[in-house]
Formats: C-alpha cells, sequence, structure tokens
C-alpha cells in the first residue's frame, strides 16, 4: 500500500461517521479521470492536468463530479498551493453545474482557503461559504506555498464541518439548507485569463480526493 492510501486509509478509521467510499480518486494515471471527474478549463492559460499522482488546476481550472451524491457526505482530500501566494481554492457540494463562462460552481457550499487577501492579509483565510457570496464563518491557518494540508469537509445536508490536518474537533462548523444539487466541484481561481494579474500562476495541487457516504444517525 502507498504512502497515499496508508493517509486515506488511517483518516477513514478515525474519522466519526464515515461510511461508504463513493469515490476514491488517487490521481494516479495521466490524464483526469473521466469516470470521476469533468473538467472546466474556462482560460486561455486554464489547464487540470495529472502528473506524478497529483491533479493540478491552474488559472480558474477545476473538476466537477461526473456523478450527483447524496447528502450526508463527507469529502476528504490533501491540498497544496503550488503556485502563487495569491491563490484561493474552492471545495464545494450541493453544486448544479460550472460556470459556463467563468471558473467554480453555479451554486453550492463549501469550504474556500487562501495564503492571502490581495492586500496582503492573511487572516480569516479559511471560510465556509456558499456561491452566492454569503460568508458562514472564517478562521485563520497560516497556509504555506508549496506545503500540502490534509482536510475533511462534512456536508449532513443541513449544516457543514471541516476539519483539517487530522483534527478530530471541526474547525469550522456552520448551518445552511440551500440545495442546489449533489455535485462536488473542485477549482482554484482565475490568472490573467480573465485579468487577474495579482493571481497569474495560480496552481492548487491535490493528492488525493475521497467521497464518502455518512451513515444517518441512529
Amino acid at each position: 500500500m502507498n504512502l497515499k492510501k496508508i493517509i486515506v486509509a488511517s483518516l477513514l478509521l478515525t474519522a466519526p461517521l464515515s461510511g461508504q467510499i463513493l469515490l476514491d480518486d488517487q490521481f494516479a494515471g495521466i490524464a483526469v479521470d473521466s469516470s470521476c471527474w469533468a473538467v472546466s478549463e474556462p482560460f486561455y492559460d486554464s489547464s487540470a492536468t495529472v502528473s506524478n499522482g497529483r491533479l493540478s488546476l491552474s488559472n480558474g481550472a477545476g473538476v466537477l463530479s461526473a456523478i450527483s451524491y447524496s447528502s450526508p457526505i463527507e469529502v476528504m482530500f490533501s491540498f497544496a498551493f503550488t503556485g502563487g501566494s495569491h491563490d484561493s481554492l474552492r471545495v464545494f457540494t450541493r453544486v448544479d453545474n460550472f460556470h459556463v463562462n467563468g471558473y467554480g460552481p453555479v451554486h453550492g457550499v463549501g469550504v474556500t482557503f487562501r495564503v492571502q487577501s490581495d492586500p496582503g492579509d492573511p487572516t480569516n483565510n479559511i471560510t465556509l461559504e456558499n456561491s452566492l457570496g454569503n460568508i458562514l464563518c472564517t478562521a485563520t491557518v497560516p497556509l504555506v506555498v508549496g506545503v500540502f494540508y490534509e482536510a475533511r469537509l462534512v456536508d449532513t445536508g443541513s449544516s457543514l464541518a471541516f476539519f483539517i490536518n487530522g483534527s478530530s474537533e471541526p474547525l469550522l462548523t456552520a448551518a445552511t439548507i440551500e440545495n442546489f444539487g449533489g455535485k462536488v466541484v473542485i477549482s482554484n481561481r482565475e490568472g490573467a485569463g480573465n485579468y487577474s494579474f495579482i493571481s497569474a500562476g495560480s496552481v492548487s495541487t491535490f493528492d488525493y480526493v475521497t467521497i464518502s457516504a455518512i451513515p444517518e444517525p441512529g
């Protein structure tokens, strides 16, 4: 068993309420697995590539789950910012679809990460939010470019909980009942292709993504 599978197995054993694995992508191929994901590359500099067991999303690229999932679910993943310090990325559930002309989901709820704001503020850099622009809650966790972090997003259908670096206690929790769809999307910030020059060269890299069903209480 390789290191990534050991990490995922360990997280599954320690994660409360873990259930049936619905998707487990270790990015072992040479391209994004079309049976797992649809790809969005909305701008001329966007790309979604798989290499050396990792998925890299550049300049607004994203992947959308090929099938829909019914809450409650959890999404476990390992991520790093591997481009610049003005990048940001989203992992959203309850998604309907990609934007036709843009990046990220049309609608959904989930977690957003960044190293710092455009003016350079590193505080409140992790948020639970929805795609309508409503921030539900925030936290500050120092994130360093080039460092991988283990994360878990739990979606019960009426609430979100976000865990980081193997903690058994959620960093963030929020109630939210918006339900737009059943898909999961992962996307990173646009770059020069959408005139966001400060974030040109944005790259978010994922070591694995695992989606699991959570058994109903009782």
